[in-house]
C-alpha cells in the first residue's frame, strides 16, 4: 500500500511539475531572445 501510495504521489508531482517547467522554459525563452524595453 505505501509503494503503491508513493509511485502514485511521484506520479501526480510528474505530472504537475512538466507544464511548470516548460512556461519557466517558455518565459525564459521569450525574455531572452525579446527583451523588454524599458
Amino acid at each position: 500500500t505505501s509503494s503503491s501510495s508513493l509511485s502514485s504521489t511521484t506520479s501526480t508531482t510528474t505530472t504537475t511539475t512538466t507544464p511548470t517547467t516548460t512556461y519557466y522554459y517558455t518565459t525564459s525563452y521569450i525574455h531572452r531572445y525579446h527583451p523588454q524595453q524599458q
